[in-house]
């Protein structure tokens, strides 16, 4: 069985990308921390800031003189970008790196733009994005465009964290994937472990974003099965890191398939990125039969597996784990309200007396046999261990409702009983809307 197709659109050109320099903002505020970037061809040292012109020029005069060595991103006919310490030159313009000036023929040149006047547009775009996801997405395609390759990956990486399946997020990440220095698979060994091992090595340890770049990389494999069997392996794999990029990587380039595996992990796996992932594969399989072993956990003696379970079903996204959600959040209700265990605990004493004699005549004597009798003193008390039940039914309930929430796109308040009471007055909807759930859709996509 052949995959169905990983982008709707094919990568541009394989031009190397000139090494860019980092944009001077906060790393963690862009949520570039997490990504990486200096192993995607994005190098996070200065070409050499000794170049810049040490006095300041006003905006107006910068413009008019191209000769000074200032940050610049240059615009290639190829598609790529050079971000640097950048002046024109006689024939051209040229960047200097590691104490040398390195010349770019003009006529490679489509054009240049001043470092500080694209940043700035950048955060106006930005101010107005907020809130906004598609407009966010937007926003780090149009960063990738102008050569903003750090602002553009760590707005996408946001918006995949947000929304795994962002069509213009991905679409983003192909139409600019030749910028990045991804490992390669070797073609002669691409039928072997070895031929892919340092790629999925690779986006193993890095974000959502370079992860996409990973997959497109394996996609190009024309050992299909061989490639199927050795992400099926990782899903077992030792390190968390591993299964939940074999997770991802299985949900796009083989969706529908390795699902008894990928309910296994949903449910039962200790990490909750290799869950998610797991879920999210489950969801691409289009399939409404995949809810029932994981609403079967939701009856689990475990409350771990439970957990686990409704998180899933939340994730999942088909309109029929409505249903056996608000189930088991009415049996938790009724748990932690009328099942609390009781028993009883008694605090006293006990006293032993004669109370006394059966006496017994015999000839020539007599036996005075003591009847002894106990006194007890003190209180029985009724206890019901409520505390610690409590607090499972309480997680539970908390899960659940997540669920639900991600589900339904409501929000009636933050108690069990709140959701019941939704439950009543919209329960025949939902059992209507589960009775044509043919595939998974978040509120988001409606």
């Amino acid at each position: 069985m052949q995959p169905t197709t990983f982008f709707r659109k094919s990568a541009g050109p394989a031009l190397a990308l000139l090494a860019p320099l980092p944009l001077r903002l906060t790393p963690v505020a862009l949520g570039l921390d997490k990504l990486g970037l200096d192993q995607l061809g994005i190098d996070n040292r200065a070409l050499d800031e000794s170049a810049l012109d040490d006095e300041a020029t006003p905006p107006s005069r910068t413009r008019k003189d191209e000769t000074r060595a200032l940050r610049r991103i240059v615009h290639m006919r190829g598609g790529g970008t050079v971000r640097a310490v950048v002046r024109r030159a006689e024939d051209g313009w040229e960047y200097k790196k590691s104490g040398k000036w390195k010349r770019i023929p003009l006529a490679a040149i489509d054009h240049v733009v001043l470092e500080r006047d694209a940043e700035k547009e950048w955060k106006a775009r930005w101010r107005k994005a907020k809130g906004d996801i598609e407009a966010r997405a937007e926003l780090g395609a149009w960063s990738l465009s102008n050569g903003l390759l750090e602002e553009g990956m760590g707005t996408l990486e946001r918006v995949l964290d947000e929304h795994p399946d962002h069509l213009i997020a991905r679409e983003a990440l192909v139409n600019h994937a030749y910028r990045f220095a991804v490992p390669r698979v070797d073609p002669r060994m691409e039928e072997t472990d070895e031929g892919t091992a340092e790629l999925r090595r690779w986006a193993a340890g890095r974000g959502l974003t370079s992860r996409e770049l990973a997959i497109l990389e394996l996609s190009r494999v024309r050992d299909r099965d061989g490639l199927r069997a050795l992400l099926s392996a990782d899903l077992f794999a030792g390190s968390f890191r591993k299964r939940a990029f074999a997770a991802h990587a299985l949900r796009r380039l083989y969706p529908g398939q390795e699902m008894k595996r990928m309910v296994h992990r949903a449910v039962l796996d200790g990490s909750e990125e290799v869950r998610e992932q797991a879920a999210y594969a489950l969801r691409h399989a289009s399939n409404v039969g995949v809810i029932v072993p994981v609403a079967n956990a939701l009856g689990s003696n475990h409350p771990r597996v439970r957990n686990h379970a409704a998180e899933a079903l939340g994730n999942m996204g088909y309109a029929s784990a409505v249903e056996p959600l608000m189930v088991r959040l009415a049996a938790v209700q009724d748990a932690g309200r009328h099942n609390v265990p009781h028993s009883y605990i008694f605090f006293g004493r006990q006293f032993a007396y004669i109370q006394d004699f059966d006496v017994e005549v015999a000839q020539f004597q007599a036996v005075a046999d003591p009847q002894i009798n106990v006194l007890i003193e003190g209180s029985v008390l009724d206890a019901g261990v409520h505390g610690v039940k409590e607090v499972v039914f309480a997680s539970e309930g908390r899960v659940i409702r997540n669920a639900l929430e991600k589900l339904t796109g409501q929000d009636p308040g933050h108690s069990n009983r709140a959701w019941l009471r939704w439950w009543e007055k919209n329960g025949a909807q939902w059992g209507a809307a589960a009775m044509a759930d043919k595939a998974p859709v978040y509120p988001s996509d409606q």
